[in-house]
């Protein structure tokens, strides 16, 4: 590579760029234009791959915690923290949580919760609970354990 030497219009222009450039991380960009292709088999993989780290951080989550943990605690706090809406029955025998849609992902087909979000709390409980099921529609999903 060739050396070369400072001069005021060379250096003005790297200030220009410096002002008005900024890298970035632009992969929420990209992945927002792929789930808007709304291809469904490329919707689906990303929802695979996003269910997997969830799947990864929620048995991180379990390690961490031990014999410690109190389940209904921790899933109530996972669904707090994530910014859910939900309402849980609970009995001697099983607890069942309601995770409530908001409207906006009901109306639009290109909302990212139901892509991103739900598949990686899903990936999250199922690796905490490993016997929970889970029943989705179009207004809610239900856990039971």
């Amino acid at each position: 590579m060739q050396n070369i030497t400072s001069s005021f219009a060379r250096d003005w222009q790297f200030v220009k760029i410096s002002r008005n450039w900024k890298p970035h991380d632009f992969s929420k960009e990209v992945l927002d234009r792929l789930i808007n292709e709304n291809n469904r088999n490329l919707n689906d993989k990303i929802s695979s791959i996003v269910f997997d780290i969830g799947s990864e951080e929620g048995r991180e989550i379990k390690a961490s915690l031990g014999d410690r943990m109190e389940i209904h605690t921790v899933i109530e706090g996972i669904l707090l923290i994530s910014g859910q809406n939900y309402s849980t029955k609970r009995d001697n025998e099983r607890t069942e949580i309601i995770i409530i849609k908001p409207e906006n992902s009901k109306e639009n087909i290109h909302e990212n919760q139901d892509i991103i979000s739900y598949p990686y709390l899903k990936g999250v409980i199922k690796s905490i609970i490993p016997g929970s099921q889970f029943f989705e529609n179009s207004e809610s999903i239900t856990i039971i354990f």
